[in-house]
C-alpha cells in the first residue's frame, strides 16, 4: 500500500511537470482566409502545446445564419479541452468581404477547411466538423458525404473515410474523424 501511494504520487508529479513543461500556452489569433477572391475573417484557437512541433486534434466550427450568435464560447471551451479550433465567418458576415449568399457557403467551408488542415500545429488526421443551426446543416451534409451516402463521392482507404471534395487538387483526401450538428428541432426551441 505504501509503495502504491508512492507510485501514485510520482505519477501525479510527472503529470504536473509535463503540464508545466508546455512550451506554447493557449492562444487566439485573427486570420484571413482566401475564398473565391474574397477574405474570410476568422479566429484560430490553439490549445497549450508541449513543443512547437506538437499537433492537436482540430474542430472546424461552422456558425449559423448571421445574427448575434458567433459561438466563441464553444470555441474557447473546445480549446481549453486541448483542441485546435477554427471559427470563421462566411463571405459577407461579420467583417468578411464579399456578399453573403447561401450558394457561397460550400466554397467558403472548403476554403476554411483547406486553410485549417494546413496549419502546422493541427493534426489533419484528427479533424471534427461541428456546426450550429445552418452550420449544423452543413456538418450533416459533410457527414453524409463522408459516409458515402451524399451527392459528393467519398473514399474509404487506409486512412479511413475521406472527403475528396474538401481537399485541394493534388493533395491527399481530407480525413474526417467526426461530425456534430447543433440544429434546432422542428417546432421547438431545443437543440
Amino acid at each position: 500500500a505504501r509503495l502504491r501511494r508512492l507510485l501514485l504520487l510520482c505519477a501525479a508529479l510527472l503529470a504536473c511537470a509535463a503540464l508545466a513543461a508546455a512550451d506554447l500556452p493557449p492562444d487566439l489569433c485573427g486570420v484571413k482566409i482566401p475564398s473565391a477572391g474574397e477574405k474570410l475573417i476568422g479566429r484560430f484557437y490553439t490549445p497549450a502545446l508541449l513543443t512547437p512541433e506538437s499537433k492537436a486534434p482540430g474542430v472546424l466550427l461552422l456558425h449559423g445564419i448571421p445574427g448575434t450568435e458567433q459561438n466563441h464560447d464553444i470555441a474557447y471551451a473546445l480549446r481549453d479541452e486541448g483542441l485546435a479550433v477554427l471559427l470563421f465567418h462566411y463571405r459577407g458576415c461579420w467583417g468578411s468581404s464579399g456578399s453573403y449568399s447561401l450558394e457561397n457557403l460550400e466554397a467558403d467551408i472548403k476554403a476554411a477547411f483547406a486553410w485549417f488542415t494546413s496549419q502546422e500545429n493541427v493534426d489533419a488526421d484528427r479533424i471534427m466538423i461541428m456546426g450550429h443551426s445552418l452550420g449544423g446543416y452543413h456538418a450533416l451534409r459533410l457527414a453524409l458525404e463522408a459516409s458515402n451516402h451524399g451527392p459528393v463521392p467519398c473514399e474509404k482507404g487506409e486512412r479511413g473515410w475521406t472527403v475528396p471534395s474538401l481537399s485541394p487538387a493534388g493533395t491527399p483526401p481530407a480525413r474526417i474523424r467526426g461530425f456534430v450538428a447543433l440544429c434546432p428541432l422542428a417546432g421547438t426551441d431545443s437543440v
